[in-house]
């Protein structure tokens, strides 16, 4: 079941990753129950020492801190006993073992599962549209205009299997086919592994080149670009990498700098909040489980537009990139490549299947895409950062290309 109100955006946002992700202020204060009531005893169990989770509990907190009368407390170990021994009202977790799953189904309360790490599990779902994310990478790797792609997923979980055939199906769709790393490619990606650095260098020199690569999360891209390095591929000349979630730790500590699938955890969490609460009244359970899509695709150096094989192009193609949110035009696009204006309009189309200008507006909606979903910037100060004229500029744009408003688009992905 995916959110009523949530579309598919295939993007790419440019890396305005520094920006401050604020956090609204509450209507309540936190923990502060309406008169009368009494507190609702909330408890989380999230392994935050992995990955970007803690924007999950920043989303349960976000709507407990609205809706008042929540007490939170907050559980990082793997033994759901523990979390369980605050006596909670209701639990959200990443159920990632079978033996958290045995233990909460006999505590016998509301529980709203997170992970999608395991199948058939008796509790309500909320998590990320894990085919969306697929179709989303897809969509970002193949504006490269590469034709060689490979995936490297976890094929024992739902997940991993799910983006996988998300991300495979766009790539065969298009025409294209994709080489799937085998089992043994960095089956554990957060601990040193020299036999999958040796299986993945194995397979990263098998790809026929130029190649794009899509790893089912950055901890995966991560150690792909580490292998990269260690066996002289350039990244992202020779291969193009992308990630998904966006864990900024990550992409930012990688050399170079990872693209990743923007991952609205923040939603995430607040909609696994507004369910538990659901749960937690008496109400039923949602039908399946609810599915929210990647906001678009973050992009860094790992894949570049710019890599391209026509250096003129390529530096034409750089000052956009430079001066999107400028006052920009073909003359002085052409001018940064040392191109007339018809050889510039040809190439831009033999190779990207658009012109400058259609470049220079896709970066800057991408930009307000970004800046939407990831920032508490109204919507004429995202107008006046993204290039956008006024904030009707923007709303009369952003609704032609995407099908919302940026209200609506904001709503969706940064809610509360």
């Amino acid at each position: 079941m995916r959110h009523a109100d949530l579309r598919r955006p295939c993007v790419d946002l440019p890396g305005w990753e520094s920006d401050p992700r604020l956090v609204r202020p509450a209507t309540r204060p936190a923990g502060e129950a309406a008169p009368g009531l009494t507190p609702r005893r909330v408890t989380l169990s999230f392994p935050l020492r992995l990955g970007p989770w803690p924007d999950i509990v920043r989303g349960v907190y976000r709507y407990g801190n609205a809706v008042g009368g929540w007490a939170i407390s907050l559980n990082v170990e793997e033994d759901v006993g523990v979390a369980l021994a605050a006596r909670p009202d209701g639990v959200i977790a990443m159920v990632r073992t079978a033996a958290a799953a045995v233990g909460l189904r006999a505590w016998g309360g509301p529980v709203v599962d997170t992970a999608y790490d395991l199948d058939d599990l008796p509790f309500a779902r909320v998590g990320l549209d894990p085919i969306a994310v697929g179709q989303t990478a897809a969509d970002h790797l193949l504006r490269l205009n590469r034709r060689r792609f490979g995936y490297v997923g976890d094929a024992a979980t739902p997940t991993g299997r799910r983006v996988g055939e998300g991300f495979v199906g766009r790539l065969r769709r298009a025409g294209f086919g994709c080489e799937v790393a085998p089992p043994g490619v960095f089956d554990c990606p957060y601990q040193v592994n020299a036999g999958g650095e040796r299986a993945a260098a194995e397979w990263l020199s098998a790809l026929p080149r130029p190649a794009a690569v899509f790893a089912a999360h950055d901890a995966l891209a991560h150690r792909l670009a580490e292998a990269c390095r260690t066996i002289g591929l350039r990244v992202p000349e020779d291969v193009a990498l992308l990630g998904a979630l966006n864990d900024e730790f990550l992409c930012t500590a990688a050399q170079p700098p990872l693209s990743s699938v923007g991952a609205p955890l923040v939603a995430v969490g607040y909609e696994a909040a507004r369910v538990l609460d659901g749960l937690m009244a008496g109400g039923p359970p949602p039908a399946g489980r609810i599915e929210i899509p990647p906001f678009g695709v973050v992009g860094r150096r790992s894949t570049d537009p710019t890599a391209v094989p026509d250096p003129d192009l390529a530096a034409a193609l750089r000052f956009i990139r430079d001066h999107a949110t400028e006052r920009v035009g073909v003359d002085q696009i052409a001018a940064a490549g040392g191109l007339s204006r018809s050889s510039l309009e040809r190439r831009f189309r033999a190779t990207l299947g658009h012109g400058p200008l259609a470049e220079v507006l896709r970066q800057r909606v991408d930009r307000a895409r970004y800046l939407l979903a990831e920032t508490d910037l109204t919507v004429k100060e995202v107008a006046r950062a993204a290039g956008f004229s006024d904030a009707r500029h923007l709303s009369v744009t952003f609704r032609h290309k995407t099908g919302l408003s940026p209200v609506q688009f904001r709503a969706t992905f940064r809610p509360g």
